[in-house]
Protein backbone atom coordinates (compact mmCIF):
# COMPACT_ATOMS: atom_id res chain seq x y z
CA UNK A 1 0.00 0.00 0.00
CA UNK A 2 2.74 2.49 1.05
CA UNK A 3 4.71 4.35 -2.10
CA UNK A 4 7.95 4.87 0.64
CA UNK A 5 11.08 3.23 -0.63
CA UNK A 6 12.29 1.61 1.95
CA UNK A 7 14.57 -0.64 -0.55
CA UNK A 8 18.38 0.93 0.23
CA UNK A 9 20.03 -1.79 2.61
CA UNK A 10 22.91 0.14 3.31
CA UNK A 11 20.67 3.63 4.29
CA UNK A 12 18.11 1.40 6.53
CA UNK A 13 21.20 -0.63 7.97
CA UNK A 14 22.66 2.79 8.75
CA UNK A 15 20.01 4.00 10.58
CA UNK A 16 18.88 0.89 11.83
CA UNK A 17 22.38 1.19 13.68
CA UNK A 18 21.35 4.06 14.92
CA UNK A 19 18.57 3.53 16.61
CA UNK A 20 19.85 0.65 18.41
CA UNK A 21 22.58 2.26 19.86
CA UNK A 22 20.43 5.17 20.91
CA UNK A 23 17.58 2.95 22.25
CA UNK A 24 19.63 -0.03 23.81
CA UNK A 25 22.58 1.75 25.17
CA UNK A 26 20.91 5.05 25.95
CA UNK A 27 16.90 4.02 26.36
CA UNK A 28 15.81 6.41 23.63
CA UNK A 29 12.61 5.58 21.83
CA UNK A 30 12.15 8.84 20.29
CA UNK A 31 14.37 8.42 16.71
CA UNK A 32 12.37 4.76 15.79
CA UNK A 33 10.47 7.17 13.28
CA UNK A 34 13.98 7.91 11.38
CA UNK A 35 13.30 4.52 9.57
CA UNK A 36 11.21 5.95 7.92
CA UNK A 37 13.61 7.27 5.49
CA UNK A 38 14.63 5.90 2.45
CA UNK A 39 17.09 6.25 -0.56
CA UNK A 40 19.46 8.45 -1.51
CA UNK A 41 20.24 9.65 -4.58
CA UNK A 42 23.57 11.33 -6.79
CA UNK A 43 25.12 13.73 -4.94
CA UNK A 44 24.75 17.42 -5.40
CA UNK A 45 27.50 20.61 -5.35
CA UNK A 46 27.38 23.21 -2.75
CA UNK A 47 30.28 25.18 -1.10
CA UNK A 48 30.80 24.43 2.65
CA UNK A 49 30.94 27.55 4.45
CA UNK A 50 34.09 29.49 5.98
CA UNK A 51 34.32 28.30 9.90
CA UNK A 52 32.90 26.05 12.55
CA UNK A 53 34.33 25.57 15.64
CA UNK A 54 32.80 22.64 18.86
CA UNK A 55 32.15 25.23 21.64
CA UNK A 56 31.90 22.36 23.78
CA UNK A 57 32.63 18.51 23.66
CA UNK A 58 30.78 16.47 26.33
CA UNK A 59 32.16 13.77 28.21
CA UNK A 60 29.93 11.48 29.29
CA UNK A 61 30.45 12.29 33.24
CA UNK A 62 28.76 14.68 34.91
CA UNK A 63 28.31 17.39 32.13
CA UNK A 64 25.73 14.72 30.74
CA UNK A 65 25.44 12.95 27.16
CA UNK A 66 23.45 13.11 23.70
CA UNK A 67 22.31 16.72 23.26
CA UNK A 68 19.67 16.21 20.87
CA UNK A 69 17.67 19.59 21.38
CA UNK A 70 18.43 23.23 19.94
CA UNK A 71 19.77 26.03 22.42
CA UNK A 72 18.37 28.84 24.22
CA UNK A 73 20.41 32.44 23.24
CA UNK A 74 20.19 34.69 26.33
CA UNK A 75 22.42 37.45 26.78
CA UNK A 76 24.72 35.75 29.47
CA UNK A 77 25.57 32.76 27.06
CA UNK A 78 23.69 29.24 25.63
CA UNK A 79 21.23 26.63 27.32
CA UNK A 80 20.79 23.90 26.63
CA UNK A 81 19.65 19.68 27.92
CA UNK A 82 21.32 17.18 27.74
CA UNK A 83 18.83 14.11 26.88
CA UNK A 84 21.23 11.38 29.13
CA UNK A 85 24.01 11.16 31.10
CA UNK A 86 24.66 13.87 34.04
CA UNK A 87 25.48 11.50 37.03
CA UNK A 88 24.80 8.30 38.58
CA UNK A 89 21.07 9.02 37.42
CA UNK A 90 21.72 9.20 34.00
CA UNK A 91 18.49 10.69 32.81
CA UNK A 92 20.23 13.71 31.85
CA UNK A 93 21.00 17.50 32.72
CA UNK A 94 20.50 21.29 31.99
CA UNK A 95 23.64 23.47 31.36
CA UNK A 96 24.56 27.08 30.34
CA UNK A 97 27.69 27.64 28.30
CA UNK A 98 28.73 31.21 28.95
CA UNK A 99 30.64 33.43 26.49
CA UNK A 100 34.27 32.57 27.20
CA UNK A 101 33.22 28.81 26.20
CA UNK A 102 32.79 27.43 29.59
CA UNK A 103 30.42 25.12 30.52
CA UNK A 104 28.17 24.50 33.81
CA UNK A 105 25.47 22.19 34.92
CA UNK A 106 23.19 23.85 36.21
CA UNK A 107 20.57 20.75 37.13
CA UNK A 108 20.94 17.02 36.80
CA UNK A 109 17.53 14.95 36.81
CA UNK A 110 17.79 12.61 39.89
CA UNK A 111 16.62 9.26 40.85
CA UNK A 112 17.17 5.46 40.30
CA UNK A 113 15.63 2.20 39.80
CA UNK A 114 12.85 3.90 37.40
CA UNK A 115 11.67 6.36 39.59
CA UNK A 116 12.42 9.62 38.49
CA UNK A 117 10.38 12.02 40.42
CA UNK A 118 11.63 15.37 38.91
CA UNK A 119 11.47 14.17 35.16
CA UNK A 120 13.91 12.49 32.93
CA UNK A 121 15.11 12.28 29.80
CA UNK A 122 14.85 16.47 28.74
CA UNK A 123 13.62 16.20 25.03
CA UNK A 124 12.73 19.68 24.40
CA UNK A 125 14.31 23.20 23.98
CA UNK A 126 14.05 25.43 26.78
CA UNK A 127 12.38 29.07 27.01
CA UNK A 128 13.20 31.49 29.51
CA UNK A 129 10.90 34.23 31.34
CA UNK A 130 12.28 38.15 32.03
CA UNK A 131 13.22 36.82 35.37
CA UNK A 132 15.40 34.12 33.83
CA UNK A 133 13.37 31.18 35.24
CA UNK A 134 14.16 28.12 32.67
CA UNK A 135 11.09 26.30 31.72
CA UNK A 136 11.32 22.95 29.90
CA UNK A 137 9.76 19.23 29.59
CA UNK A 138 11.04 15.48 30.04
CA UNK A 139 9.63 13.19 27.84
CA UNK A 140 9.87 10.68 30.70
CA UNK A 141 9.78 10.43 34.88
CA UNK A 142 7.82 12.39 36.97
CA UNK A 143 4.60 11.18 39.65
CA UNK A 144 3.81 8.73 36.87
CA UNK A 145 6.46 8.21 34.56
CA UNK A 146 4.78 9.77 31.49
CA UNK A 147 7.00 12.77 31.21
CA UNK A 148 6.95 16.36 33.24
CA UNK A 149 6.77 20.72 32.79
CA UNK A 150 9.46 21.53 35.00
CA UNK A 151 10.88 25.04 35.93
CA UNK A 152 14.23 25.96 36.98
CA UNK A 153 15.45 29.46 39.29
CA UNK A 154 18.03 31.02 38.77
CA UNK A 155 19.35 29.83 41.68
CA UNK A 156 18.91 26.34 40.38
CA UNK A 157 16.45 24.84 42.11
CA UNK A 158 13.68 22.70 40.15
CA UNK A 159 10.20 22.71 40.47
CA UNK A 160 7.68 20.31 38.71
CA UNK A 161 5.06 21.97 37.19
CA UNK A 162 2.71 18.93 35.82
CA UNK A 163 3.42 15.30 35.77
CA UNK A 164 1.46 14.13 32.96
CA UNK A 165 -1.01 10.95 33.55
CA UNK A 166 -1.72 10.05 30.16
CA UNK A 167 -5.04 11.01 29.84
CA UNK A 168 -3.35 14.52 29.92
CA UNK A 169 -1.12 13.34 27.63
CA UNK A 170 2.82 11.85 27.94
CA UNK A 171 5.59 11.82 26.29
CA UNK A 172 6.49 15.93 25.62
CA UNK A 173 9.02 16.17 23.01
CA UNK A 174 8.78 19.81 21.99
CA UNK A 175 9.52 23.31 23.23
CA UNK A 176 6.90 25.01 25.30
CA UNK A 177 5.34 28.31 24.11
CA UNK A 178 4.87 31.16 26.68
CA UNK A 179 2.42 33.97 26.55
CA UNK A 180 2.28 37.41 28.63
CA UNK A 181 -0.20 35.94 31.12
CA UNK A 182 2.79 33.34 32.36
CA UNK A 183 0.83 30.32 30.57
CA UNK A 184 2.90 27.53 28.90
CA UNK A 185 1.49 25.89 25.49
CA UNK A 186 3.05 22.65 24.43
CA UNK A 187 2.33 18.95 22.66
CA UNK A 188 3.01 15.61 23.93
CA UNK A 189 3.93 13.12 21.58
CA UNK A 190 1.24 10.40 22.91
CA UNK A 191 -1.31 9.91 25.68
CA UNK A 192 -4.75 11.58 24.93
CA UNK A 193 -6.86 9.77 23.13
CA UNK A 194 -6.11 5.98 24.57
CA UNK A 195 -8.99 4.55 22.14
CA UNK A 196 -7.51 5.18 19.01
CA UNK A 197 -3.90 4.62 19.38
CA UNK A 198 -1.91 2.43 21.81
CA UNK A 199 -0.32 5.09 23.58
CA UNK A 200 -2.16 7.99 22.61
CA UNK A 201 -2.72 10.07 19.74
CA UNK A 202 -1.20 13.21 21.18
CA UNK A 203 -2.07 16.07 22.57
CA UNK A 204 -1.63 20.25 22.57
CA UNK A 205 -2.16 21.84 26.16
CA UNK A 206 -2.05 25.16 28.20
CA UNK A 207 -0.64 25.18 31.59
CA UNK A 208 -1.79 28.14 33.26
CA UNK A 209 0.32 29.76 35.65
CA UNK A 210 -1.50 28.72 38.33
CA UNK A 211 -0.59 25.23 37.84
CA UNK A 212 -3.83 23.78 35.61
CA UNK A 213 -3.33 22.06 32.83
CA UNK A 214 -6.07 22.03 30.23
CA UNK A 215 -5.94 19.86 26.97
CA UNK A 216 -7.02 22.06 24.34
CA UNK A 217 -7.11 19.28 21.65
CA UNK A 218 -6.38 15.33 21.91
CA UNK A 219 -5.23 14.04 18.52
CA UNK A 220 -7.77 11.11 17.04
CA UNK A 221 -5.29 9.62 14.22
CA UNK A 222 -7.66 10.19 11.68
CA UNK A 223 -7.84 13.39 9.50
CA UNK A 224 -5.92 15.16 12.18
CA UNK A 225 -2.74 13.62 12.41
CA UNK A 226 -0.89 11.92 15.85
CA UNK A 227 2.33 11.94 17.55
CA UNK A 228 2.45 16.04 17.49
CA UNK A 229 6.16 16.69 17.60
CA UNK A 230 8.48 19.82 17.16
CA UNK A 231 7.71 23.69 17.55
CA UNK A 232 4.62 24.92 17.62
CA UNK A 233 4.30 28.72 16.93
CA UNK A 234 1.16 31.47 18.00
CA UNK A 235 -0.07 34.24 16.64
CA UNK A 236 -1.34 37.83 18.01
CA UNK A 237 -4.43 36.54 18.43
CA UNK A 238 -3.47 33.24 20.17
CA UNK A 239 -4.12 30.40 17.33
CA UNK A 240 -1.64 28.21 17.72
CA UNK A 241 0.06 26.17 14.88
CA UNK A 242 2.04 22.81 14.65
CA UNK A 243 2.36 19.75 13.39
CA UNK A 244 1.92 15.96 13.45
CA UNK A 245 4.60 13.90 12.21
CA UNK A 246 2.23 11.15 11.44
CA UNK A 247 -1.29 10.06 10.64
CA UNK A 248 -3.81 11.96 7.99
CA UNK A 249 -2.68 10.18 5.06
CA UNK A 250 -2.88 6.35 5.46
CA UNK A 251 -0.33 5.86 2.48
CA UNK A 252 3.18 6.55 4.66
CA UNK A 253 4.87 3.64 6.85
CA UNK A 254 4.00 3.84 10.30
CA UNK A 255 0.26 5.25 9.54
CA UNK A 256 0.18 8.27 7.77
CA UNK A 257 2.44 11.03 6.63
CA UNK A 258 2.03 13.68 8.47
CA UNK A 259 -0.32 17.30 9.32
CA UNK A 260 -0.49 20.67 9.76
CA UNK A 261 -2.77 22.11 12.01
CA UNK A 262 -4.19 25.54 13.43
CA UNK A 263 -5.78 25.48 16.70
CA UNK A 264 -7.70 28.01 17.50
CA UNK A 265 -8.57 29.84 21.25
CA UNK A 266 -11.87 28.07 21.29
CA UNK A 267 -9.72 24.13 20.68
CA UNK A 268 -11.20 23.90 17.35
CA UNK A 269 -8.48 22.02 14.74
CA UNK A 270 -8.33 23.12 11.36
CA UNK A 271 -6.23 20.62 9.10
CA UNK A 272 -4.16 23.14 6.91
CA UNK A 273 -2.18 20.43 4.96
CA UNK A 274 -2.73 16.56 4.53
CA UNK A 275 1.32 14.99 3.80
CA UNK A 276 1.21 12.36 1.03
CA UNK A 277 4.27 10.15 0.56
CA UNK A 278 3.78 10.95 -3.89
CA UNK A 279 3.80 14.50 -2.68
CA UNK A 280 6.84 16.90 -4.01
CA UNK A 281 6.43 18.70 -0.66
CA UNK A 282 7.99 15.83 1.78
CA UNK A 283 6.63 13.82 4.15
CA UNK A 284 7.39 13.76 8.62
CA UNK A 285 7.40 17.36 9.24
CA UNK A 286 9.07 16.29 12.46
CA UNK A 287 10.97 19.48 13.31
CA UNK A 288 7.54 21.79 13.53
CA UNK A 289 7.34 25.64 12.21
CA UNK A 290 8.11 29.17 11.93
CA UNK A 291 6.11 31.83 11.23
CA UNK A 292 7.31 35.16 9.27
CA UNK A 293 5.32 38.37 9.84
CA UNK A 294 2.95 38.26 6.86
CA UNK A 295 1.81 34.74 8.64
CA UNK A 296 3.64 32.47 6.10
CA UNK A 297 4.58 29.28 8.04
CA UNK A 298 7.88 27.21 7.17
CA UNK A 299 9.50 23.80 8.30
CA UNK A 300 11.40 20.90 6.74
CA UNK A 301 10.42 17.11 6.20
CA UNK A 302 12.22 14.60 7.32
CA UNK A 303 11.45 12.05 3.48
CA UNK A 304 9.52 11.77 0.29
CA UNK A 305 9.51 13.86 -2.07
CA UNK A 306 12.43 13.53 -4.29
CA UNK A 307 14.66 10.58 -3.38
CA UNK A 308 12.55 10.75 -0.70
CA UNK A 309 15.58 13.09 1.68
CA UNK A 310 12.83 15.48 2.53
CA UNK A 311 12.26 19.01 1.93
CA UNK A 312 11.97 22.79 3.27
CA UNK A 313 8.56 23.74 2.55
CA UNK A 314 6.58 26.93 2.75
CA UNK A 315 2.49 26.94 3.36
CA UNK A 316 1.39 30.89 2.77
CA UNK A 317 -2.08 32.37 3.99
CA UNK A 318 -3.92 31.31 1.28
CA UNK A 319 -3.09 27.37 2.70
CA UNK A 320 -0.72 26.84 -0.73
CA UNK A 321 2.11 24.72 -0.11
CA UNK A 322 5.40 24.80 -1.83
CA UNK A 323 8.44 22.78 -1.71
CA UNK A 324 11.47 25.27 -1.49
CA UNK A 325 14.00 22.82 -1.69
CA UNK A 326 14.55 19.27 -2.48
CA UNK A 327 17.20 17.77 -0.37
CA UNK A 328 18.87 14.99 -3.06
CA UNK A 329 20.58 12.68 -0.41
CA UNK A 330 24.55 13.53 -1.07
CA UNK A 331 26.54 16.10 -0.37
CA UNK A 332 23.47 18.83 -0.22
CA UNK A 333 22.38 16.74 3.18
CA UNK A 334 19.18 14.27 3.79
CA UNK A 335 16.44 14.29 6.30
CA UNK A 336 15.85 17.08 8.46
CA UNK A 337 14.39 16.54 11.64
CA UNK A 338 15.02 20.22 12.38
CA UNK A 339 12.86 23.45 12.80
CA UNK A 340 14.65 26.44 10.59
CA UNK A 341 15.78 29.79 11.76
CA UNK A 342 15.59 32.41 9.63
CA UNK A 343 17.76 35.86 9.42
CA UNK A 344 16.86 39.07 8.73
CA UNK A 345 17.37 39.38 5.24
CA UNK A 346 14.73 36.17 4.87
CA UNK A 347 17.58 33.42 4.34
CA UNK A 348 16.55 30.16 6.39
CA UNK A 349 19.03 27.98 8.03
CA UNK A 350 18.77 24.42 9.69
CA UNK A 351 20.60 20.98 9.83
CA UNK A 352 20.20 17.55 8.16
CA UNK A 353 20.57 14.14 9.69
CA UNK A 354 22.16 12.82 7.16
CA UNK A 355 24.12 13.53 3.82
CA UNK A 356 26.70 15.69 3.28
CA UNK A 357 30.52 14.36 4.08
CA UNK A 358 29.53 10.85 2.41
CA UNK A 359 32.95 9.70 3.83
CA UNK A 360 32.14 9.96 7.11
CA UNK A 361 31.99 6.47 8.78
CA UNK A 362 30.28 6.98 12.12
CA UNK A 363 28.22 3.46 13.19
CA UNK A 364 30.20 2.26 9.87
CA UNK A 365 27.21 4.21 7.32
CA UNK A 366 28.43 5.34 4.17
CA UNK A 367 25.30 7.94 3.89
CA UNK A 368 26.72 11.35 5.52
CA UNK A 369 26.53 12.41 9.23
CA UNK A 370 24.96 15.69 8.72
CA UNK A 371 25.00 19.31 7.31
CA UNK A 372 24.46 23.06 8.49
CA UNK A 373 22.67 24.59 5.57
CA UNK A 374 21.40 28.01 4.17
CA UNK A 375 18.60 28.46 1.82
CA UNK A 376 18.66 32.03 0.42
CA UNK A 377 15.61 33.67 -1.01
CA UNK A 378 16.07 32.55 -4.42
CA UNK A 379 16.27 28.58 -3.21
CA UNK A 380 19.43 28.36 -3.81
CA UNK A 381 21.05 26.14 -0.69
CA UNK A 382 24.76 26.41 0.64
CA UNK A 383 26.32 23.70 2.87
CA UNK A 384 27.62 25.77 5.67
CA UNK A 385 29.26 22.78 7.15
CA UNK A 386 29.53 18.80 6.31
CA UNK A 387 30.23 16.84 9.80
CA UNK A 388 32.62 14.31 9.69
CA UNK A 389 31.87 11.96 12.53
CA UNK A 390 34.93 12.60 14.59
CA UNK A 391 35.89 15.94 17.19
CA UNK A 392 33.59 17.92 15.32
CA UNK A 393 30.19 15.44 15.62
CA UNK A 394 27.60 13.79 14.02
CA UNK A 395 23.90 13.45 13.32
CA UNK A 396 22.53 16.97 13.97
CA UNK A 397 18.68 16.93 14.83
CA UNK A 398 17.93 20.10 16.39
CA UNK A 399 17.62 23.67 14.74
CA UNK A 400 19.87 26.50 15.06
CA UNK A 401 20.00 29.79 16.97
CA UNK A 402 21.35 32.98 15.51
CA UNK A 403 23.55 36.07 17.28
CA UNK A 404 23.18 39.82 16.34
CA UNK A 405 26.36 39.23 14.43
CA UNK A 406 25.19 36.38 12.18
CA UNK A 407 26.80 33.33 14.10
CA UNK A 408 25.21 30.33 13.94
CA UNK A 409 24.89 27.87 17.10
CA UNK A 410 23.62 24.40 17.51
CA UNK A 411 24.11 20.97 19.03
CA UNK A 412 25.18 17.53 17.75
CA UNK A 413 24.21 14.53 19.49
CA UNK A 414 26.88 11.91 18.79
CA UNK A 415 30.51 11.63 18.32
CA UNK A 416 33.30 14.10 19.90
CA UNK A 417 34.61 12.36 22.58
CA UNK A 418 34.18 8.39 22.08
CA UNK A 419 34.99 7.58 26.14
CA UNK A 420 31.30 7.34 26.75
CA UNK A 421 30.09 5.39 24.02
CA UNK A 422 33.07 3.59 21.90
CA UNK A 423 31.26 4.01 18.54
CA UNK A 424 28.83 6.83 18.61
CA UNK A 425 30.70 9.63 21.16
CA UNK A 426 28.92 12.21 24.11
CA UNK A 427 27.70 15.02 21.35
CA UNK A 428 28.95 18.65 20.86
CA UNK A 429 27.42 22.10 21.10
CA UNK A 430 29.13 24.22 17.83
CA UNK A 431 29.43 27.65 16.40
CA UNK A 432 29.18 28.14 12.32
CA UNK A 433 30.04 31.72 11.04
CA UNK A 434 28.44 31.54 7.88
Amino acid sequence: MTRVNNSDPERMDAMKSKLAWNFINRGRASLVLALLLAAMIAAATSAEAQTYKVIHTFTGGSDGIEPETGLLLAPDGLYGVTYVGGGDSETGTVFRIDKAGHETVLFRFPGCCDVYPKGAGPLGALIRDAAGNLYGTTYLGGANKLGTVFKIDKAGKETVLHSFKGADGSGPWAPLIRDADGSLYGTTAYGGNLENCLSGCGTVFKLDAAGKLTVLYAFEDTFDGTIPTGNMVRDPQGNLYGIASQGGSSDCVGGGCGTLFKLNTSGTITILHVFHSSDSYGCFPFGGLIRDQAGNLYGTTDGCASGNNGTVFKLDRKGDITALYNFKGGRDGSGSAAPLTQDAAGNFYGTTEFGGDLSCKLLGNQLGCGTVFKLDTAGRETVLYRFKGKKDGGFPMAGLVIDKAGKLYGTAPDAGDFGCEEFVGCGVVYEVTP
